[in-house]
């Protein structure tokens, strides 16, 4: 599993990858609100879409309730494919 540092800003229009920062840090907006895990969940969502993967292979390992947070990703995939 890779692990990848990702930065989410709840609430947003619509969900979607901002940027890569310099720090290797990717900055994703969620539509949903931070309530009760429906940012995770929705976070969870789209980055199972986007990398054409299984909700069940993406897992937030640190920052449940923080807006910083560390994935795990399977091996295969990579955040490089998504266009942002």
């Amino acid at each position: 599993m890779k692990k990848i540092r990702v930065r989410i800003t709840s609430n947003a229009k619509t969900t979607e990858v901002i940027r890569k920062d310099a720090d290797g840090t990717w900055k994703i907006k969620v539509s949903a609100p931070a309530r009760e895990g429906a940012a995770n969940t929705e976070l969870i969502r789209y980055l199972a879409v986007a990398l054409d993967v299984s909700k069940s292979e993406i897992h937030i390992l640190n920052g449940h309730v923080s807006k910083h947070k560390t994935i795990g990703i399977p091996d295969h995939v990579s955040l490089e494919d998504i266009d942002y």
